[in-house]
């Protein structure tokens, strides 16, 4: 019986339809697969923002390095736990994603001129005391950062610090 269906199944016609039935599905969820590379997985959801993996992996080493400055010549790399730092730099950015969420939602906003006023005054950005555009954008650029990404950063943490401020003088 066996063989009466392998040999009624041996036509070239036969073959090719059941190639097709199986193989079509298949070869569309490998390219779909392939399209859809999660080459940087989302690690948390907060809302409608993401925090994959690129921005923990940067916010971690941003705090590294904070720690590093911060600490000088105490620094000492054996005395910090990557694990629970990594965990602290999670929560961090999904508290902040949840105050930015929450600032947005409730309608605060920062102005050109606030942000104007914000960038102009970290020391960071001046030379001999003022304000240089020039080093500005040196050091954004170090940094990863174009003017447009961090000025929209900034203007996430002015409107954060807004709502921080309402939250406060509430208290």
């Amino acid at each position: 019986m066996m063989q009466q269906i392998r040999d009624s199944l041996n036509g070239p016609l036969i073959v090719g339809v059941l190639l097709a039935i199986i193989g079509v599905p298949f070869a569309f969820s490998g390219i779909e697969g392939y399209f859809q590379s999660n080459a940087n997985p989302t690690i948390a959801k907060v809302g409608d923002t993401k925090i994959t993996q690129d921005q923990l992996r940067r916010a971690y080493d941003q705090r590294y390095r904070q720690l590093q400055q911060l600490l000088g010549e105490n620094f000492r790399a054996d005395q910090i736990n990557p694990q629970r730092m990594r965990e602290n730099v999670l929560q961090d950015m999904v508290q902040d994603a949840l105050l930015r969420s929450e600032a947005r939602d409730s309608g605060y906003r920062a102005s050109d001129a606030a942000l104007r006023d914000y960038v102009t005054v970290v020391p960071a950005f001046q030379d001999n005391g003022k304000f240089s555009a020039k080093r500005y954008r040196e050091l954004l650029a170090q940094n990863g950062y174009t003017t447009d990404s961090f000025e929209a950063l900034q203007r996430d943490s002015l409107i954060v610090d807004q709502l921080r401020d309402v939250i406060l003088g509430s208290a």
